[in-house]
């Protein structure tokens, strides 16, 4: 295999595992959330400061993704334990970390019954006060924080993250608009 499709290669597979992280925990917060999105109906705490909500884009922090988030960031970074840190690894860390957080939020809305797509895109959303052409501005900064801590770190890999990009939006289309198909089919209680 020549160096290049080595790299088209390596971005898939990471960019395929990635993206089944991002169904598998959207579909474990649709059981535990159903259609109140940001722990809206959770038995968890909130700290919704003015100051603290201008950070956040509007949304309080809770107990629940609190400690979601924390325990995600400790397992993306389990590999520096073996392999010692590096830039270049901390730069993959982080951009898959960035890439994986808004498409699972994605996942969430096309595979929740309560919501799906279409709702996603026309509807306000209480806990995304900005949206850009139908699209959370959280969504964005997203991206943006996966190349911008890649460039930071590690230059070289940008080509990288973009391919691992492009197949994780790819998956994240597709999957929507399975969702569409499926999700009206399945009984719920």
């Amino acid at each position: 295999m020549i160096p290049n499709q080595a790299a088209v290669h390596g971005a898939l597979a990471q960019g395929v595992f990635l993206f089944a992280l991002c169904w598998l925990l959207a579909e474990v917060e649709i059981q535990i959330e159903g259609g109140g999105g940001w722990a809206e109906n959770a038995p968890t705490w909130r700290y919704s400061r003015p100051w603290l909500l201008k950070l956040t884009n509007g949304k309080p922090v809770t107990g629940y993704h609190l400690y979601l988030f924390s325990f995600l960031i400790l397992i993306f970074h389990l590999p520096l334990l073996f392999a010692g840190f590096s830039r270049a690894a901390e730069a993959q860390i982080l951009a898959s970390y960035f890439l994986l957080a808004f498409n699972w939020d994605f996942q969430w809305f096309a595979w929740n019954p309560a919501w799906g797509t279409k709702r996603f895109l026309r509807e306000p959303i209480w806990w995304f006060k900005t949206k850009i052409l139908g699209v959370p501005l959280d969504y964005y900064m997203g991206a943006v924080f996966a190349f911008l801590s890649t460039w930071l770190l590690a230059p070289a890999l940008l080509p990288h993250v973009a391919k691992l990009f492009a197949v994780i939006e790819a998956l994240a289309v597709l999957s929507a608009g399975l969702a569409a198909l499926v999700v009206r089919r399945v009984p719920r209680p």
